[in-house]
């Protein structure tokens, strides 16, 4: 009989003695995790829709098939298929079935804004990752914009230069997230733009605050050098115009910071 330790490590068990204590135990096994029999569905019907690379508006097979196939319940099948209407990966439609879907970037833009919110991240912990990844999204908007995205942007940013004349805050706001988020897109990175898209969808819950240091001359301006560097094809342009920017942006958040700290040492003195 072949005594000598199999790849799967079996062989360290027969050369234990009989008597096994748990700590003997600790470095080989492993919890098992137990997940719900509609988890581990929904799980192998995203893997089928991956490998076969199905396109947004294809048809899933019907419920009844994938309850025959998988050897379950309808409730079952359900179950599963919310779970992946969840994560954006397919819609049911009432009548006509179960159709693969594309809205993988706004699930991931929705959890990092949600992610945000409940971590109770900080002005300064979202400035902090824009500073990492939006000079590099507009160095790469630069390399691969074509005419038709630096004309798209340049609309955007008279939008926003309208709005700022007019002292519109809400139309300010809505222009500068789709700015920033068009950029990412632009890059053609689809990750960068899932981050930076679910990054200002919590800026946006700051914005309103901030907007009487924002909506300014020099931040205005920022966003036409921006894009003037991205119409220009200018990577290294780009990157420091929106590091620039950025800049701009940290400096009206300190100067809010200072006039509510302020505000609260005048409401608290007798």
């Amino acid at each position: 009989m072949n005594n000598q330790p199999d790849s799967r490590g079996f062989g360290i068990l027969e050369r234990m003695p009989l008597c096994i204590k748990m700590d003997d135990l600790k470095g080989y096994c492993t919890p098992i995790e137990r997940q719900p029999l509609s988890m581990q569905i929904a799980v192998q019907i995203e893997r089928m829709i991956a490998e076969r690379a199905m396109k947004a508006g294809e048809r899933l097979p019907p419920e009844r098939e994938l309850a025959r196939v998988f050897n379950v319940n309808y409730a079952t099948i359900g179950m599963a298929l919310n779970v992946l209407v969840q994560r954006g990966i397919v819609r049911r439609k009432v009548g006509s079935g179960t159709f693969v879907e594309n809205r993988h970037d706004e699930v991931v833009a929705e959890s990092l804004r949600r992610f945000c919110e409940f971590r109770n991240c900080t002005h300064e912990n979202l400035m902090e990752v824009r500073r990492l990844v939006e000079p590099a999204a507009a160095a790469d908007a630069a390399r691969h914009a074509t005419g038709a995205d630096a004309e798209a942007l340049r609309a955007i940013t008279q939008r926003m230069e309208t709005c700022y004349a007019a002292e519109d805050v809400d139309g300010y706001i809505e222009a500068d997230s789709q700015f920033h988020s068009s950029i990412a897109e632009i890059s053609r990175n689809p990750l960068l733009a899932a981050i930076i898209s679910g990054l200002h969808g919590r800026m946006k819950l700051w914005m309103r605050d901030l907007c009487d240091q924002t909506m300014h001359e020099r931040g205005m301006q920022s966003h036409h050098e921006i894009c003037e560097a991205i119409g220009a094809e200018d990577p290294e342009k780009a990157g420091k115009s929106m590091t620039d920017h950025l800049q701009i942006a940290e400096q009206a958040m300190k100067l809010m910071r200072t006039a509510e700290e302020s505000q609260q040492g005048g409401t608290s003195r007798p």
